[in-house]
């Protein structure tokens, strides 16, 4: 079994600080770093640049974002950032992708939002979609 870590880069926190944990949990011996890809009310940090900025000072953690919502990102930039990193980091990628949280789809393009929430009623603010196979949220 595996086992890796996910530092939220949300909140304003130092991007050098998410860094240096990533280094330390290397020494420590965990197998993967995993970032958010969210926007936050404390600050936003590009979960791709940071993961890049990991990957110039690791050897063996396996990097990726949590979720990267495609929704309110550009499918091209979107590769070529992974292909980049992908290749910084010797083949350490692993890439999470889904639509995010409804506020990823409302944010960013509020008329697409708007019609996936009227076609799936079931999806609440505190559900994270995935693919293909949305998670639904519990009563």
């Amino acid at each position: 079994m595996k086992y890796g870590i996910w530092i939220p880069n949300v909140g304003g926190l130092d991007p050098r600080l998410i860094i240096k944990y990533a280094v330390t949990a290397e020494e420590a011996g965990w197998d993967g770093v995993f970032v958010s890809d969210v926007f936050s009310d404390g600050g936003y940090t590009d979960p791709w640049i940071i993961l890049a900025g990991i990957a110039t000072l690791t050897k063996t953690l396996k990097l990726g974002s949590w979720v990267t919502p495609l929704a309110r990102r550009q499918p091209w930039q979107v590769a070529l950032d992974l292909a980049t990193l992908d290749h910084l980091s010797n083949g350490r990628v692993i890439f999470g992708a889904g639509l995010g949280v409804p506020d990823d789809l409302t944010v960013t393009n509020p008329v697409l939002g708007e019609v996936y929430l009227a076609k799936n009623p079931r999806v609440g603010k505190s559900s994270v979609i995935t693919l293909p196979t949305p998670v639904q949220p519990t009563a």
